[in-house]
């Protein structure tokens, strides 16, 4: 099926990375200088981080990709089921979760026709301008992985404008701040019948789309920095090893951020001011965060610790007006 094969890509990305050596004991002070909540899956369930605290939010079976609206009070997510996925919301305030879209065949499960008209949701992203996204294969053309827009929570989903090259494998779906851009991973067939990723940066008022950068590695995860100056991004290099860079969208100039971290799945705070990632060390997944400022990091902390967490998942970072705006 289409999306098994977006998901052995997933677990070779994973399984793929080496063993770091653990970091002096000194660097592994759980922080509480990052302002806002940062929200992650974990046992298939969604868990937040704020002021150097963890907590679960949410309890559920086969539930990923949460990602904060933009006034911080609910929540968007998949939850998957028997080969297929749909999208939700949940509200921090009264508790109550609300389905989008209806993605299981009206057919016994296991049939022909339950496996033909069976749809996936993957990769939501909510932005900062109330406009919604994601992937799925609710497609006319051949069951193609495609983006998809949401007006609000309340509108209809509606296929975003394609681009002239034809994309058949896209996933890790972040939209601008501003609502007028899509960043995502394509995957690519090559000559000698394997795949390769790259970063394709797609504008949504007219569906051009192009590849965001050059590099010998895989690259994947994309995420555009809050005033769409910066994406930033995992580079695998040739010895198997994950680390993020950052691309100056409009110079298109490469800076390395990481090295030899197995770092993956950045994400940008609301503000622009620091990056959190999710990295692995000792087969065990951490998040951990940095100071942005100039093209660089600096500060790098580990804000989260814990067994279970979900590194395909990904991050999302909120913060109220006042921080935001840098206050």
């Amino acid at each position: 099926m289409r999306i098994t094969r977006r998901a052995l890509f997933s677990i070779a990305a994973v399984a793929g990375l080496p063993v770091s050596a653990r970091a002096a004991s000194a660097r592994f002070q759980l922080a509480t200088t990052f302002s806002g909540k940062i929200t992650y899956s974990r046992n298939s369930s969604i868990w937040v981080w704020e002021n150097g605290q963890t907590s679960e939010i949410l309890n559920g079976d086969n539930i990923s990709d949460p990602r904060w609206s933009p006034d911080g009070s609910s929540l968007i997510y998949v939850r998957t089921g028997n080969s297929f996925s749909d999208l939700y919301t949940y509200s921090l305030t009264s508790g109550a979760e609300t389905q989008l879209t209806a993605n299981q065949p009206p057919y016994d499960i296991g049939s022909v026709e339950y496996m033909q008209n069976s749809s996936w949701v993957i990769d939501p992203d909510w932005s900062k301008s109330g406009l919604i996204g994601f992937i799925s294969d609710a497609v006319p053309a051949q069951g193609a992985l495609a983006v998809f827009l949401m007006s609000s929570v309340a509108e209809a989903p509606y296929l975003a404008l394609m681009p002239e090259t034809y994309e058949e494998d896209i996933f890790n779906l972040q939209l601008s701040a501003d609502g007028s851009l899509a960043i995502y991973t394509v995957r690519v067939r090559l000559g000698d019948a394997s795949s390769g990723t790259y970063v394709a940066l797609r504008d949504l008022n007219n569906g051009s789309a192009y590849q965001l950068a050059e590099s010998k590695g895989d690259q994947f995860d994309p995420a555009l920095s809050p005033d769409n100056a910066w994406a930033a991004m995992t580079i695998r290099d040739q010895s198997g090893v994950t680390d993020l860079w950052i691309v100056h969208i409009e110079s298109g100039e490469r800076t390395r951020l990481t090295r030899g971290q197995n770092a993956m799945s950045p994400r940008w705070s609301p503000n622009g001011q620091s990056i959190a990632w999710i990295r692995m060390d000792n087969y065990k997944f951490e998040i951990w965060a940095a100071t942005f400022e100039n093209g660089n990091i600096s500060g790098e902390t580990r804000l989260v610790d814990e067994d279970g967490m979900d590194p395909l998942g990904g991050l999302s970072w909120w913060m109220d007006s006042s921080i935001n705006a840098g206050g």
